[in-house]
């Protein structure tokens, strides 16, 4: 309920005194009015008398309400303006223990600082003197070491000095010969062979190389042999020398075989031989003739084994020579060493791989023949497998014209022309070979 205002509260007085002044004022005896109407005036008045007490009730309990308003106002009031005076004191308080906490962090601040200046100066004194005696030590040090230096420089100057004289002689050792291919030209090799005689008395290598090739136009392949080892050892990294190693080995086979040696011994030099070819191609891979030498090497082995393993050697010579012609496919040696490795193959099989290897041993001699090979007694010895007598005749005349035909001891035994043995052409041609060879001999006795 809102307080009344003073203008309010004086109107409200002011009626309920007239309701009271009425009510307790005597009616006059002469007052105009009915028994009735004074009935219902006193009512009236009663009633006002009830409604002005009433109002007169409200009044007092509205004035203590105000009254107690009024004095709760005041307490809270008051406890406002306690808070406030409290809440100012405890901000006094707070900025004068922030000020204390302040002087004391700035006291402690100053006083560590101090500490720490300190003790950083006592440490910089102490890394100084650190220093100073590392710096004594490391002088010591480097004093020893450029001793140790100077000591090593003239061991080294000395090993140097060594070294030179050292070099001076191997580079005479290792001085490479002049060593052409020993299948070249007779001319080509004889003026090799003049070349290292000269340089012979100064370069170990050319002393050797001309006793190889010495040896070699003698047809002392053994002796040639062993000199070709000595230069590979002294250097094995030139390709020329195994070269020519292989190819005397080769040579020394061939010799061996016509001298009918022991198998044994002939099986050693072809798998020599081999490894000599082998140990070239690794220098060389592109090499043509080497292919060609090494599958030489393969049909000697090939010629002293049986069975199985002879077949293997066989097919093994057969890819040599392949491989040969795909580097030179103009070479008709070596197309016609193809056709000697595929006809002895051909001995030990049957069928249809027996014609298989007919017709390429019949492919590879004809390419021999077109490229001009001389000797054609590998593809007479197949015409007469072939049973081709009257091409075996031709091809066996041409041979001999051209100094090329095998030896008599050799035609009496192969196997190969068996199928001529019984035609008198061919009895007649054996004994004027036989009688050809007796009148050299007696010429060169």
């Amino acid at each position: 309920m809102l307080p009344l205002r003073p203008a309010q509260r004086l109107s409200l007085l002011a009626t309920a005194l007239v309701a009271a002044n009425l009510v307790h004022a005597a009616v006059p005896a002469s007052a105009p009015f009915t028994p009735e109407q004074q009935l219902v005036l006193e009512k009236y008045q009663s009633g006002l008398a009830d409604k002005a007490e009433d109002v007169a009730s409200k009044l007092d309990k509205l004035e203590a309400r105000l009254q107690s308003k009024q004095e709760y106002d005041k307490d809270v009031l008051a406890l406002g303006q306690k808070n406030i005076d409290w809440m100012l004191g405890f901000l006094g308080l707070t900025l004068a223990a922030a000020a204390f906490l302040g002087w004391r962090t700035k006291a402690r601040i100053e006083s560590e600082w101090a500490a720490q200046k300190l003790e950083i100066e006592k440490e910089h004194q102490r890394a100084v003197a650190d220093t100073d005696k590392a710096r004594e030590a490391l002088t010591r040090e480097v004093g020893r070491s450029l001793a140790e230096a100077r000591e090593r420089l003239r061991e080294l100057r000395e090993e140097l000095k060594h070294a030179r004289s050292m070099n001076t002689e191997i580079r005479q050792i290792r001085d490479s010969a002049n060593t052409p291919r020993a299948d070249a030209p007779p001319e080509e090799i004889d003026a090799a062979q003049k070349e290292n005689e000269a340089k012979a008395e100064h370069s170990p290598q050319s002393k050797l190389a001309a006793l190889a090739q010495k040896f070699g136009k003698e047809g002392k392949w053994q002796e040639a042999a062993s000199r070709w080892q000595a230069l590979t050892d002294l250097e094995p990294e030139n390709a020329a020398y195994w070269f020519n190693y292989g190819y005397v080995l080769n040579q020394w086979i061939n010799q061996w075989t016509l001298q009918r040696k022991e198998l044994g011994l002939i099986r050693s030099l072809a798998d020599q031989a081999q490894a000599v070819w082998q140990q070239f191609v690794a220098l060389k891979p592109a090499e043509a003739a080497a292919y060609n030498n090494w599958g030489n090497a393969l049909l000697s082995l090939a010629k002293t084994e049986t069975g199985k393993m002879q077949r293997q050697h066989l097919m093994d010579a057969c890819n040599k020579y392949a491989e040969s012609t795909k580097l030179q496919s103009d070479n008709a040696a070596t197309y016609d060493n193809w056709g000697s490795a595929l006809l002895h193959l051909i001995n030990g099989l049957n069928g249809v791989e027996r014609e298989a290897k007919l017709q390429e041993a019949e492919r590879v001699l004809i390419q021999a023949k077109e490229f001009g090979h001389p000797s054609l007694y590998n593809l007479a010895c197949l015409r007469s497998i072939q049973n081709r007598a009257d091409d075996a005749r031709e091809l066996l005349q041409q041979t001999q014209a051209n100094n090329r035909l095998a030896r008599y001891s050799h035609l009496i035994s192969d196997k190969d022309l068996d199928n001529l043995r019984e035609l008198d052409w061919f009895k007649q041609f054996l004994e004027e070979v036989r009688m050809q060879e007796e009148a050299q001999a007696t010429q060169l006795a």
